[in-house]
């Protein structure tokens, strides 16, 4: 999460508004803590996430979505493979999963 005097520019409200309009909400925080309301969306975009979230973590994060999900709405997350050339690299910590440069904790599909 980003600390709000950490806060870069496109995360100030006026600038968001600007590029996006005002019709677009836009939540930062931890995806643990979801829901962030109680909306149904026909569609739910998870970009560079999920794997950075341990199993119990990922679980949560896509039966949370799922559940506000209107009928028929469509759930979509990337992912990074075991193709990426960072497989393999750091120390094992689980079933594909690695803590990688920094400590940062990769889950690969």
């Amino acid at each position: 999460m980003i600390n709000e005097s950490e806060q870069p520019e496109f995360w100030e409200k006026s600038f968001i508004e600007k590029h996006y309009g005002s019709a677009m909400t836009i939540y930062h925080g931890s995806v643990t803590d979801m829901p962030f309301d109680k909306c149904e969306y026909d569609g739910i975009f998870c970009y560079a996430l999920i794997h950075l979230l341990d199993s119990g973590e990922r679980e949560k994060l896509i039966r949370d979505c799922y559940n506000q999900l209107t009928e028929n709405g469509y759930m979509i997350f990337t992912g990074i493979s075991k193709e990426a050339p960072t497989y393999g690299k750091g120390e094992l910590i689980g079933q594909d999963r690695y803590e990688i440069f920094d400590g940062v904790r990769m889950y690969f599909l």
